[in-house]
Parts: structure tokens; sequence; C-alpha cells
């Protein structure tokens, strides 16, 4: 369990379970979508970031 606290997980556990085990869209679509979630966190983070710099330099 301790794995699924790491982002690196949501993109190799997709990848190991479809060449490994032949797995399926409906295998892997959960990790898929857990992972675009914690991108869209980061991406968001990253714009909060760069407005409070963009604030603090003018």
């Amino acid at each position: 369990w301790v794995g699924k606290l790491f982002p690196t997980y949501y993109v190799m556990n997709p990848i190991m379970e479809i060449t490994r085990e032949g797995g399926s869209w409906s295998t892997v679509n959960l990790d898929v979508f857990i992972l675009i979630g914690i991108i869209a966190v980061f991406v968001a983070i990253v714009g909060v970031i760069a407005n409070k710099t963009r604030q603090q330099e003018a």
C-alpha cells in the first residue's frame, strides 16, 4: 500500500498490468484517472506559485 502514495505507481502499474498480465482499459482506467488527478493538482500548485512570484516581482 505504501507504493500507492507515490505518483510513479500510477505511471508504472498500468504499464505492468498491460504488458505482463494482458490487462485492458477496464483494468487500468482507475490508475490513469488518479494519475490525471495528481497531474491536475500539481499544475494548479505550480500556477499558484507562478502567480505569487509574478506579483512579488511587480
